[in-house]
């Protein structure tokens, strides 16, 4: 993830082991689907007077992905057949999530247009250690990219200012796949190339 995880517990005391079984949970996320920007979740126990007769607290899961936002919620209090334990409640909670996420990659797969014409753009901000950076566009909007975005590998070989080809997620400030075009690598041959043949002709 771009930003690590973030947990907390409301009326209740932290359990480690309730952490590690959310911490994973995430990790089945995160092998399913490939970039999660950031996760908070929150456990947290009613108070008694809204729950009568159930130890299962209520677990809130909001889960960031490029262009969206994820939010599940199961309280427990309101459903009949309530799990018996937190780990159950923690455990549908995920569940539901990773739903939402195999709608979300559908939606994606459905969105991008790969045999659209790229767009023309350059790099404005590179984050190397959180594995994402910014391009801006003609008209100066700036899209997000992860680095498993950029073909070929080619993230590490970025810097601010290369031009770059990008592929638009339709409806978001993301791109879906980002093409080093190479274009000023080749503006720079072209002038060595137009110099050396006029040092050539003297």
């Amino acid at each position: 993830m771009d930003i690590p995880l973030e947990l907390s517990f409301h009326n209740m005391a932290p359990s480690d082991s309730l952490k590690a079984a959310v911490r994973q949970q995430v990790d089945r996320l995160e092998r399913f689907c490939g970039h999660i920007i950031g996760c908070r979740v929150v456990i947290e126990m009613p108070h008694k007077s809204h729950r009568l007769g159930s130890n299962a607290p209520d677990v809130h899961v909001l889960l960031r992905v490029p262009g969206r936002e994820i939010v599940v919620s199961r309280e427990r209090a309101r459903e009949r057949k309530a799990p018996a334990n937190a780990y159950a409640v923690l455990r549908d909670a995920f569940q539901a999530v990773q739903q939402r996420l195999k709608d979300y990659r559908r939606q994606q797969q459905g969105e991008v247009k790969p045999k659209d014409a790229p767009l023309l753009g350059h790099v404005v901000e590179l984050v190397a250690e959180r594995k994402y950076g910014f391009l801006a566009t003609a008209d100066n909007q700036e899209f997000y990219f992860h680095r498993n975005a950029v073909a070929d590998g080619g993230f590490d070989q970025l810097r601010v200012g290369d031009p770059v080809e990008y592929a638009p997620v339709l409806g978001d400030q993301t791109a879906a796949r980002v093409w080093r075009t190479g274009a000023r690598n080749q503006d720079e041959s072209i002038a060595e190339e137009n110099l050396a043949r006029t040092q050539d002709s003297f």
